[in-house]
């Protein structure tokens, strides 16, 4: 009863999306402009750490054009590879983007329609299922104006069948730990990205992802600590920041969740947690190692 008490305080709920002015493609985490100011900053070099990212990225990049797509692993969680796969094509697809050279955007693609011939995405872990498919929405949005009518049909049609439809039965709605933040990160990232195919849908999906986060939302309270230690923390608040980012910009508006109680004190967990021989508090379930 006390929980149910507070959820309301945490605003996602009561958040509301005017879903008839969903931006134009890209619309997750960029916004109209922002791959044009990057490039401005970058050729300013007016922020150091811009930069230093910025090319870290375009080096991963560079060593993905000469590694082959990804295997389907056999029966059994495939979260390496739903991993692996999402880095490829995040940094793939932003090198394109910042770059237009097409040979990273091919690549981001080969990796997508691989991995849309695996036979499933392993729903039973369904982290593997929100990964994989941050992977195909990323792809799809960062890539519309690139791929091909055919291409985007098959992103589509994944999407909706080994990721929304096996969401209907999945446990993670209820959970309060970093479940709840990865998998609903990453259907909410899949409904925004086709949303025009599933509208209503999307919506349905998009709602229910909205009234469940504020179980994880509740874990930072009062003032920012994560109860399943320092790793989880990077892992969990990752994709929390991204479930936020993603549904501002494709609403362009700013989320209640971003001021929950703690969420933005919680920084300070990961700085607490470190230690002064760069290594991490084994709190709760976290290793000793950074």
């Amino acid at each position: 009863m006390m929980l149910l008490s507070v959820i309301p305080c945490f605003g996602l709920r009561a958040e509301t999306f005017d879903y008839e002015k969903i931006a134009d493609h890209p619309r997750l985490l960029l916004t109209d402009g922002s791959v044009g100011r990057i490039k401005k900053m970058i050729r300013n070099k007016a922020n150091k750490d811009l930069m230093y990212v910025h090319y870290e990225i375009i080096a991963i990049a560079d060593q993905t054009l000469d590694e082959k797509p990804c295997k389907w692993p056999g029966e059994g969680h495939i979260l390496a590879t739903s991993r692996r796969i999402l880095r490829r094509v995040f940094n793939s697809a932003y090198a394109y983007l910042l770059t237009g050279y097409h040979a990273y955007a091919d690549r981001a693609e080969q990796e997508i329609l691989n991995a849309c011939d695996f036979p499933h995405w392993d729903p039973a872990h369904f982290l593997d299922t929100a990964e994989m498919c941050m992977a195909m929405a990323i792809a799809y949005d960062w890539l519309y104006d690139y791929l091909s009518d055919a291409t985007k049909e098959i992103i589509e049609k994944n999407i909706v069948e080994k990721a929304i439809r096996p969401s209907y039965e999945a446990e993670f709605y209820n959970m309060s730990s970093n479940w709840n933040q990865v998998c609903n990160s990453g259907i909410v990232a899949g409904c925004l990205a086709i949303f025009e195919k599933i509208p209503q849908v999307a919506k349905e999906r998009i709602e229910k992802s909205i009234s469940s986060n504020p179980l994880a939302l509740a874990s930072y309270a009062p003032d920012g600590g994560y109860p399943e230690g320092y790793t989880y923390w990077g892992y969990g608040t990752a994709f929390q920041t991204i479930l936020i980012s993603a549904l501002e910009s494709a609403f362009n508006y700013k989320s209640e969740a971003r001021y929950a109680t703690g969420f933005m004190q919680s920084a300070y967990f990961r700085q607490f947690m470190s230690t002064p021989t760069f290594g991490a508090f084994a709190y709760a379930d976290s290793s000793t190692e950074q």
